[in-house]
């Protein structure tokens, strides 16, 4: 059959968009990509966490067993292209290659070309147990008071050697002289706090029993920033 030079021209255009058409979806058909985002639980407590609470430097996300890595601490990450279809999803938080949480399996369809989320536009929760959740610390000043002349008092005039600060029945140890001090790291929540002032393991005085609560990570201050006093005869 015989085709004339409009005919042969007609054709190479239409096959160009056909061509064109196809590479919108990229190469193989895979014109799809997952999105994920993710946040950090500390249990028992529901704290909210973030990766360096935790050591945490990697997010993997596992497509059909590939996968995809995110720094951690960008909280959001999203795929390569992939192809529609129906994948089996996994997403891990790892520390220096060790896994600390694991969604566990889900599935996400892909129904053509786009980006779609794996988790309906909510972020992922990975669940943080043990030390990791054990992230605010408790800092506290006192002073001395001499209660018949209302004047300040070193710890040797006292005397006195130590200070206890008592975190629901769990005691901090400091000693007097420094006249503050710092727990190690607690869980976030509400203490019952005391603080006594010892000679050689005797009671010398006494704040009697106060509340704080630590709402999350970091260091709070027992007093509002101000000393707890010590009232001595």
């Amino acid at each position: 059959m015989k085709t004339n030079g409009k005919t042969r021209l007609l054709a190479l255009i239409g096959a160009a968009v056909l061509s064109s058409g196809l590479s919108g979806c990229g190469g193989s058909n895979r014109c799809a990509s997952v999105q994920v985002s993710w946040v950090i639980n500390g249990v028992p407590g529901n704290v909210p966490l973030n990766c360096q609470d935790v050591g945490a430097d990697t997010v993997t996300l596992t497509l059909n067993g590939t996968n995809f890595n995110f720094p951690c601490d960008v909280q959001a990450g999203i795929t390569t292209h992939v192809a529609p279809g129906t994948y089996s999803a996994r997403v891990r938080l790892f520390a220096q290659g060790a896994m600390i949480s694991d969604t566990g399996a889900m599935s996400i369809t892909l129904p053509g070309c786009g980006t779609f989320d794996l988790n309906n536009n909510a972020p992922v929760i990975f669940d943080v147990a043990g030390d990791a959740n054990l992230c605010a610390q408790v800092q506290l000043s006192w002073a001395i008071n001499a209660i018949s002349t209302n004047t300040p008092l070193t710890c040797a005039q006292v005397p006195a050697d130590t200070v206890k600060l008592n975190l629901n029945g769990t005691d901090y140890s400091f000693p007097c002289s420094a006249f503050a001090g710092i727990t190690s790291p607690v869980a976030p929540g509400t203490y019952s706090a005391r603080v006594g002032l010892f000679n050689a393991g005797a009671l010398e005085s006494d704040t009697g029993t106060m509340d704080i609560t630590l709402p999350g990570c970091g260091t709070f201050d027992l007093n509002n920033n101000a000393p707890v006093i010590f009232d001595v005869n």
